[in-house]
């Protein structure tokens, strides 16, 4: 289940990183799957050493080509009682939209 947090949950492992950027226009930014053929947010696994923040800048690079300012705030959870694992979610504005081919993972999508 999906909660509303405004820390990080402490109890069980984070092994998931999601983000929804804010660009200028104020308008979120989300990606299509098109493996899955769905609309998504933007994120992935938390890596070996990795820090959470770390991860994050990662997978929106890899995943959609974008950076991100430096403040990134948590505001949901979801636990996987499968892995016994959460996944954070965190709102952060666009610093920069890079030229990306999409060909490895996603393509953005903006919404206002």
């Amino acid at each position: 289940m999906l909660n509303f947090i405004d820390t990080l949950p402490t109890d069980k492992q984070i092994a998931g990183v999601h983000c929804i950027p804010i660009n200028e226009q104020g308008m979120i930014m989300l990606a299509w799957d098109k493996d899955e053929q769905l609309i998504t947010t933007i994120g992935g696994r938390v890596e070996n050493s990795e820090t959470l923040e770390e991860a994050l800048v990662r997978e929106v690079m890899e995943e959609v080509g974008i950076t991100l300012m430096e403040e990134k705030i948590p505001f949901a959870s979801w636990y996987w009682s499968s892995t016994d694992t959460y996944t954070v979610w965190y709102l952060s504005k666009v610093k920069t939209l890079g030229k990306y081919d999409f060909q490895n993972e996603k393509t953005w999508l903006s919404y206002k």
